[in-house]
């Protein structure tokens, strides 16, 4: 049996992997490899399954509701894997059902004969089944999926699913139009993306009803492309405006001196729009300045202090993050202060708990997810402000400043820390590993750009 120690030999073993000489060697190392990381991936199937059922029999045994006693364990298992927790939450209900109701097709990846893609396909799209039904299939889809490539694994399970139970495909229908959706994401090219799951007939309308209103634009004289006017009627139709470029702005736009008033046009620093990310100077000056007087800007500058790059200090006696407060940690957080989770903001809350004596203040709030900031709140979480040095025994006895590190420590001991952005215009910090458990590998996490609508606060 492999021990955690072994395992890290072994990443530092395959890590420093010699290329072989020759290019057959090669291909026979790439396949070697790929069986490994198949075979790895089903070992963190099993780990986590039996991880998830010992911390939901702890969470019992300690008296926890029923509804909360898996709370927190899909977080734990999304800070070791350093993933997202929604990227977690799909690998674990991946894991379970190769554990509970796929044993072949598990046996197939643990072989490394079946890649991670097709087995997550299996268990993707027999999920509707039965467990006696999925069972059913469980060896000839295994059997019948080496060699396919991943929509080929996907078509053929869902056409036995068809054949078995014929209402599956309309319950996924219907469950599809239940988790009907519009998510907004930031490009890198200073533009937003914009996706709705919406059921197939609605899609289709919109398509429609956009393309002939193009056309008839084009046909008329427009110069712009049939893309430009899709896109700029969606824009129009969605926000009431009368035109795509005249649309109301209400940002917090986070610059330095230089950039607000663009003193350095050639080394010219980014901002950060709240609502989006980070952008360059120009863009957020421009995003005022180009609109007509006649139109409505809401303009809110939130200056970095020159020495640390972060948001200047606000600070509040309320019990809530509201207002001014609440937009200086969102423009600061930027995304869920979770490591490796990126997700929106949509809570805010206090560091050292407010029951606790923590303050409602910049230096004490943090921006969360729903998801997590509900996981820190099950049995054996913990935050606290982590500027002590790691390992040293020594409590917190200070206010954390406004870019300092909140050190996260969960049910098993493993400790995270989680370090705002910098500020624009300032490079990210060259920082040291962090982490106080010597199973841990790797540096401290950070989080990442993203953004989010706005949402309640706690």
């Amino acid at each position: 049996m492999f021990s955690t120690t072994d395992l890290r030999d072994l990443v530092t073993q395959v890590g420093a992997l010699a290329v072989a000489e020759s290019d057959r060697e090669r291909i026979d190392q790439l396949a070697a490899l790929e069986s490994l990381r198949n075979a790895a991936w089903a070992a963190q199937v099993r780990i986590t399954v039996a991880f998830g059922e010992s911390q939901v029999q702890q969470q019992r045994q300690q008296g926890v509701p029923e509804a909360r006693a898996t709370r927190g364990v899909t977080e734990q298992v999304a800070l070791a894997r350093r993933i997202s927790p929604a990227v977690a939450a799909r690998e674990i209900e991946t894991a379970r059902a190769l554990v509970e109701d796929l044993p072949a097709t598990l046996r197939a990846l643990q072989a490394g004969d079946l890649g991670v893609a097709q087995a997550a396909a299996i268990a993707r799209e027999t999920a509707l089944l039965a467990p006696a039904d999925r069972a059913a299939i469980d060896i000839e889809l295994a059997a019948s999926s080496e060699g396919q490539a991943t929509r080929q694994v996907e078509a053929r399970a869902r056409r036995r699913v068809r054949e078995i139970d014929p209402d599956a495909a309309r319950r996924a229908a219907e469950a599809a139009e239940a988790a009907r959706r519009v998510i907004v994401r930031p490009r890198p090219d200073c533009t937003s993306e914009l996706t709705a799951h919406l059921p197939a007939a609605a899609g289709t309308a919109i398509r429609q009803a956009l393309d002939e209103h193009a056309r008839s634009l084009h046909a008329a004289g427009d110069s712009r492309t049939l893309d430009q006017l899709r896109a700029d009627t969606l824009i129009e139709r969605l926000t009431g405006q009368q035109t795509a470029d005249r649309v109301p702005v209400s940002v917090a736009l986070v610059m330095t001196d230089r950039a607000l008033l663009a003193e350095d046009p050639t080394g010219e620093p980014e901002a950060h729009l709240d609502g989006y990310g980070p952008v360059p100077a120009w863009l957020a000056r421009d995003l005022v300045t180009r609109l007509p007087e006649t139109d409505t800007v809401a303009l809110r500058r939130l200056f970095t202090d020159p020495t640390t790059g972060g948001v200047s200090g606000i600070d509040s006696r309320q019990r809530c993050f509201t207002g001014a407060l609440r937009t200086a940690i969102r423009v600061r957080d930027q995304v869920c202060r979770t490591p490796y989770c990126g997700a929106p903001i949509t809570q805010i809350d206090h560091v050292t708990p407010r029951a606790a004596g923590g303050p409602t203040s910049l230096a004490n709030g943090q921006g969360l997810c729903q998801r997590c900031n509900l996981a820190k709140q099950a049995a054996g979480w913990s935050t606290r402000p982590g500027d002590s040095a790691p390992g040293d025994g020594a409590e917190y006895s200070g206010p954390i400043g406004p870019g300092s590190t909140v050190r996260i420590t969960t049910p098993t001991g493993h400790t995270y820390d989680s370090t705002p952005p910098p500020g624009p215009g300032r490079a990210d910090p060259v920082t040291e590993p962090t982490r106080e458990h010597p199973a841990d590998l790797g540096g401290p996490p950070r989080a990442g750009h993203g953004v989010d609508p706005p949402g309640r606060s706690t």
